[in-house]
């Protein structure tokens, strides 16, 4: 922005000027938003795993031997 020190930018100039560091903060954005997403889904997933095998192991050793 150096170069247009006394000089008053168009919109469409203005646009141009910031639209990398504007591009730039939204896909930082969205690459936080996808990793803490990835976190919380992994968790999530961990925490079903154990309920199943929990589950599991009180049917089969609730359940009385078949004769």
């Amino acid at each position: 922005m150096d170069d247009h020190q006394e000089q008053k930018l168009s919109p469409r100039e203005m646009v141009r000027a910031h639209l990398p560091i504007v591009l730039d903060l939204v896909k930082t954005a969205s690459l936080v938003v996808i990793a803490v997403s990835g976190l919380l889904i992994s968790h999530h997933t961990h925490e079903m795993t154990i309920e199943i095998k929990e589950a599991n192991s009180q049917i089969t050793t609730t359940e009385a031997p078949i004769p």
